[in-house]
């Protein structure tokens, strides 16, 4: 993940009303599509609410930034997970090498002074 990606992400949710969000139940409808005859079912609203219970605009200028954040959802926390799994992975083995050093060295500090020589 680049410094770029991660600046938008963060710029998105600064912009998104507080959370945390909880879900309010949707509304959905059924209607037929007219071409095949099939019963299309549809969620009509999806409405999210802070903390207080209050709901949390999606539409409008006052909810284009919320609106934003959620339709960047699916791709940023995806990306957020697979950046924090690569780090986790390079800790390890940054812990594993920095291990592998630390017995290195007290292999060295076990050798006797008179057996090294500088021939």
């Amino acid at each position: 993940m680049t410094e770029e990606q991660l600046r938008e992400i963060e710029a998105r949710a600064a912009a998104a009303t507080p959370g945390p969000w909880h879900p309010l139940p949707s509304h959905a409808s059924a209607f037929e599509n007219p071409v095949t005859g099939e019963l299309v079912s549809t969620v009509v609203a999806l409405a999210v609410c802070d903390t207080d219970g209050d709901p949390v605009q999606n539409g409008g200028a006052e909810g284009t930034p919320n609106a934003v954040f959620i339709a960047h959802a699916r791709e940023d926390v995806p990306a957020l997970i697979a950046e924090v799994r690569r780090l986790m992975k390079a800790l390890e083995e940054a812990d594993d090498a920095i291990s592998g050093l630390h017995a290195r060295m007290d292999r060295m500090r076990n050798v006797p002074n008179d057996s090294c020589t500088l021939d």
